[in-house]
């Protein structure tokens, strides 16, 4: 369970645009889920830089930074997928 606020990572999100030159885009991936066979898949660790960031533990997402006359932070996010059904193997 993630216990830090929405209000740092905002902060980390500040600090990282002050850094940044203006006219400038920043983008940061988050990871993607990796398969360990053909069925099952390895337990999903998030990028260390996008967690730093952004807190989101969501396979591939994606972080956008805009430094232009303002300051833009754009989130994407994968669709969850419902209606996944395990297979009853008899």
């Amino acid at each position: 369970m993630n216990k830090i606020s929405q209000k740092e990572y905002k902060n980390r999100r500040k600090k990282l645009f002050s850094s940044m030159d203006s006219d400038s885009i920043l983008i940061i991936n988050g990871e993607s889920e990796k398969t360990r066979n053909n069925d099952v898949n390895y337990e999903f660790r998030q990028d260390s830089n996008f967690w730093y960031f952004t807190g989101i533990e969501e396979p591939e997402s994606t972080m956008i930074l805009q430094k232009k006359d303002s300051e833009k932070y754009i989130l994407f996010v994968q669709e969850k997928k419902r209606g996944r059904r395990s297979l009853d193997w008899i």
